[in-house]
């Protein structure tokens, strides 16, 4: 009876064993067949789309800001050569009006790059307000157009005072108004005082141009005379 009774607990459990093998070989299985379908979508899915697309849209970006800063410091380039030819305006004052008329077509031409409306009052103010916070500048400007006054010497002095000047501020001024708009602001957001330091590293830059651009014309001039 007893060894009945045992063969019967020994089926039970041969029975038992090969039923939880079969239950793991069936989970191995759906693993198996479940994991490569979720690394197929993380890879098909997080890959190669939006990284491509996140790097074609900074580049075409970069592409952007370097040709417009090129056609922007192209304008400010050709106006600041402008003033310097207001130098020889002979009749005190006018110089100065030419200057001006100068300095917001510069302006006027930046904005047009940039998208921006042009508004020529608040532009004449905005100017004013850059240049007109360094008192040197307008005063030194001044002088130099009235001493024109003076026959032969006050006009060679005015005409080089002003050609120096002139052109250094128009520089400056558009330096200032380059950075402004590539970060994004406009002319009714502009405020003079926060930009008077780099104002005149700027102008401090053009008058160093227009010293290597006279240097230059005065090399070109003296090769033609020993031809």
């Amino acid at each position: 009876m007893e060894k009945e009774l045992n063969k019967e607990l020994e089926k039970v459990y041969v029975k038992k064993l090969k039923s939880e093998d079969t239950k793991k070989t069936t989970n191995d299985k759906v693993e198996l067949n479940q994991e490569p379908e979720s690394i197929e979508k993380i890879d098909t899915n997080q890959e190669p789309e939006s990284v491509d697309k996140v790097e074609i849209t900074q580049e075409a970006e970069s592409i952007d800001k370097i040709a417009r800063l090129k056609d922007a410091n192209q304008i400010v380039t050709n106006h600041m050569l402008f003033a310097v030819g207001f130098g020889s305006v002979p009749v005190p004052m006018l110089d100065l009006l030419g200057l001006t008329a100068t300095q917001l077509n510069m302006l006027k031409k930046l904005s047009e790059l940039y998208g921006e409306n042009f508004i020529d009052d608040m532009a004449k103010k905005s100017i004013a307000s850059l240049i007109g916070g360094s008192l040197s500048i307008p005063v030194a400007m001044g002088v130099s157009s009235i001493i024109k006054f003076i026959p032969v010497i006050g006009q060679s002095a005015g005409a080089l005072s002003i050609a120096s000047i002139g052109s250094a501020s128009t520089y400056g001024v558009g330096k200032v108004f380059i950075e402004h708009f590539e970060s994004g602001g406009t002319l009714l957001d502009f405020d003079a005082n926060k930009t008077k330091e780099y104002f005149k590293k700027e102008f401090e830059k053009g008058k160093s141009l227009v010293k290597n651009l006279k240097k230059e014309n005065i090399t070109i001039k003296d090769e033609k005379v020993s031809e």
